[in-house]
């Protein structure tokens, strides 16, 4: 014989009773106090915000064209999409960005404009750090909708990434320096990043004459880093 389950009513919350109360006429400041005696305190305001929510959520029209793109961009933006994707149905958003070509005119009028400040950089050394992740890029990928057998992609739930310190000049690229992706890089660990890879290059390629360009990170700003970068003569 099956054994009997034991039920009982769910107890009503304190928030059940707003609608009753609305109904009956009470006012906000009469709810409120109502709530205060029942143990729960609830100004007039939030009182009115929960009466105030909607019964059923109406979610809004769905549309194929995200709002990120503008709209004179849509129709060349998923053509470049489609063409790549039938070139490689693993394109990512990094090279889909590099054919748009209104970024790249920005970066010719911006070289234009160095190069009729006659400025050709050739005693500049651009620096950053960046995290690389070893594994393939699994969390976007492009699939065409009628593409059905393609959807399914391999992922990598804990993708393994390392942090990679590096520069470009005119003479070549610098040391690269490579630490764990754990490695939190504060003013300390970015002065320990230059002295292993950059200033036994600087000196070998440029003697002291180079200019460092880098942004203006907390840890390339520090007072810690400016007083390294003084030491060592780095401009």
């Amino acid at each position: 014989m099956a054994q009997s389950l034991d039920h009982k009513n769910l107890d009503k919350c304190w928030k059940d009773y707003l609608v009753g109360w609305r109904d009956q006429g009470l006012s906000l400041e009469e709810m409120s106090l109502r709530c205060k005696a029942m143990g729960h305190t609830c100004s007039p305001s939030s009182i009115k915000r929960l009466l105030d929510l909607p019964l059923e959520i109406v979610k809004a029209q769905y549309s194929p064209r995200p709002s990120t793109i503008p709209p004179e961009l849509y129709d060349d933006v998923r053509k470049t999409i489609i063409d790549l994707y039938q070139e490689d149905d693993e394109i990512t958003m990094i090279r889909l960005l590099l054919k748009i070509e209104e970024n790249s005119n920005y970066r010719v009028d911006w070289c234009r404009a160095r190069i009729n400040e006659d400025c050709s950089f050739r005693r500049h050394v651009f620096t950053d750090e960046s995290m690389v992740q070893l594994d393939p890029n699994s969390r976007k990928v492009w699939v065409l909708s009628t593409a059905r057998e393609r959807r399914i992609k391999s992922t990598f739930k804990f993708p393994q990434k390392v942090l990679i310190w590096g520069g470009i000049s005119w003479k070549g690229v610098t040391n690269l320096v490579i630490m764990s992706e754990s490695c939190r890089v504060d003013a300390p660990e970015y002065c320990r990043i230059l002295r292993d890879g950059y200033i036994k290059w600087e000196s070998e390629k440029y003697g002291g004459k180079s200019l460092l360009v880098q942004d203006n990170a907390r840890c390339h700003t520090a007072k810690i880093t400016q007083d390294f970068l003084a030491r060592e003569e780095i401009k």
